[in-house]
């Protein structure tokens, strides 16, 4: 087979199926089966897959009619564009009874492997506007094929934790009060099934397992970022610790004073800066994802929405984060995000933690923060630069944030505020410095001058008086 063929005939295969559903096809379609045992493992991506699928079948001599009317069996709406490939190698589509046979039935894991796949097929459809004709009744089917197993209830076991109450919502999924296998307390966050055909969430919820097992394996990991315990087969559930203090959302009932509350930032960004250490932006820090455990230690959670260094991108048109603590790159394109965006959410952060409430919608490039007048101006100093709009002005690390925290809490940072705002201040008013400079340099000079005359006109008078002296002896 030429290359042109065989390039359409590869790119036919990869739209025809998700990776599940093309294992499940080749070990189901005698067309295709004598090559099954020579697929590559679960981990090989979709490309692998039909690349190894057509090497195959290509040294077998299996790229005929009886193979492309398999295809046309299991995908009837693509008939047009199946026929149109084989013509180029020389097929005929022959359809039978045994390739009309349903794809052999797909696990959970599998179904939501797949329903993935395609809504990220789906979005990138999105930027060019041309989705295939079977997409969107492929997408409904799984989605209604996953939902047919229903949505847990309390009682069932999910990712090894006993369910037993619903103690909160988030966008992505419902937290559970759980019970391990050993009756301890755990949280479970279970994803909203209703929403598996909205956008990528699901996309991203898994990813965000990913981020979190990510962190969970480095033997680094802080205490302030949350360990996975276990994950749910299917993928849509997760189990953390039970965090039962709160989140910061509540900072004003709390009553820290203002080395408690900068402790605790120091702790949440100790946290963003081992993220960012290991390829993980959270992109998505704000009181609710700070939650404290019972001694009362923050603890960073909610990577839905992270960005993983690591792992597959998907370029998405919009924004993401949360409006008042995510940074105005991100809210414009999430895509734009680095470890700066963080750096801004951390300054808005310890801007609410000092305010005890949010600080509103910032709109000002260099932020004069007035409702911060009560606070130190080291402190002052800090949130400014951490929320500079323009990311190049902000902190280049969250690091380097921590650096000058510590430092004020050791009083550097007083001083060097000071600095600052004595640079600032001969910024704005060298006009008026330089004409004191000159009217003083000018009295100075002027005493000067007058003391030097009356020092000549006092040795003037001294000799004049010698002389008198002189001619009063002489006449004598």
């Amino acid at each position: 087979m030429s290359p042109e063929p065989a390039l359409k005939l590869h790119a036919l295969i990869s739209s025809l199926f998700t990776a599940p559903e093309l294992r499940a096809w080749v070990w189901l379609h005698d067309a295709a089966r004598p090559v099954h045992d020579a697929l590559p493992g679960e981990v090989a991506s979709k490309d692998e897959l039909v690349q190894a699928l057509l090497v195959g079948l290509t040294h077998r001599g299996l790229i005929n009619d009886a193979l492309f009317g398999a295809l046309v069996a299991v995908r009837p709406l693509r008939e047009a564009e199946i026929r149109a490939v084989a013509a180029l190698v020389g097929c005929t589509p022959r359809v039978t009874a045994q390739g009309g046979a349903p794809l052999k039935p797909l696990s959970r894991l599998e179904q939501v492997v797949a329903l993935e796949e395609l809504l990220l097929e789906r979005a990138r459809h999105l930027r060019d506007g041309r989705f295939p004709v079977d997409l969107g009744a492929r997408i409904d089917a799984l989605i209604s094929d996953i939902m047919a197993g229903g949505r847990p209830k309390a009682g069932e076991v999910v990712a090894k934790a006993k369910l037993i109450k619903p103690v909160g919502n988030g966008n992505f999924g419902t937290i559970w009060l759980a019970a391990d296998e050993e009756g301890r307390d755990v949280a479970v966050k279970v994803f909203h099934l209703e929403k598996l055909g909205e956008g990528v969430m699901l996309w991203r919820f898994r990813r965000s397992i990913k981020a979190m097992s990510h962190l969970a394996a480095d033997r680094r990991r802080p205490a302030t970022i949350a360990p996975l315990l276990d994950v749910e087969p299917d993928g849509l559930g997760f189990s953390m610790p039970y965090l039962s203090g709160g989140n910061l959302e509540t900072i004003g009932q709390r009553g820290w004073t203002l080395p408690v509350k900068l402790d605790c930032f120091l702790e949440i960004c100790r946290a963003v800066a081992f993220a960012h250490q290991v390829g993980i932006i959270h992109r998505d820090i704000k009181p609710a994802n700070v939650v404290l455990d019972a001694s009362g230690r923050p603890v960073l959670t909610d990577f839905d929405i992270s960005d993983i260094k690591f792992a597959t991108k998907l370029s998405s048109a919009g924004g993401l984060g949360t409006p008042i603590f995510a940074a105005p790159e991100q809210l414009e394109e999430g895509d734009q995000a680095d470890e700066r965006s963080d750096v801004y959410s951390l300054g808005r952060l310890l801007h609410f933690m000092l305010l005890e409430r949010s600080p509103g919608h910032q709109i000002e490039a260099d932020p004069t923060l007035e409702n911060l007048r009560a606070f130190p101006q080291a402190l002052v100093t800090i949130v400014r630069r951490a929320c500079q709009i323009d990311p190049a002005r902000r902190y280049p690390s969250v690091q380097q944030l921590i650096q000058d925290i510590e430092e004020h809490q050791t009083g550097w940072a007083a001083a060097r505020a000071q600095a600052r705002r004595a640079g600032r201040w001969v910024r704005m008013n060298w006009a008026v410095l330089l004409i004191t400079s000159l009217i003083s340099g000018g009295s100075l000079a002027g005493a000067w001058m007058q003391k030097q005359a009356a020092e000549q006109q006092r040795q003037a008078a001294e000799k004049e008086a010698a002389l008198n002296e002189q001619l009063k002896a002489a006449l004598a």
